[in-house]
């Protein structure tokens, strides 16, 4: 889990729960109307037809840092 008050923008971070693992760029750290924190992740992905890239909204205990 990260801290998401320590996260800063284009630090590097991979996602560690659930069915899948791997690794981005953070692009953006806000609370929710609610009060929660989330963390915008940008993923780059490679494949047979090129490179690619994806942003995906997490909750920081899905995060670690990659140091």
């Amino acid at each position: 889990m990260i801290d998401a008050s320590k996260t800063s923008i284009g630090q590097k971070v991979k996602k560690v729960t659930g069915d899948y693992k791997i690794a981005g760029i953070v692009r953006s750290v806000f609370s929710t109307s609610a009060g929660a924190i989330r963390v915008v992740v940008e993923h780059t992905v490679k494949d047979e037809d090129g490179e690619g890239s994806f942003l995906h909204i997490y909750s920081p205990s899905n995060l670690e840092v990659v140091e």
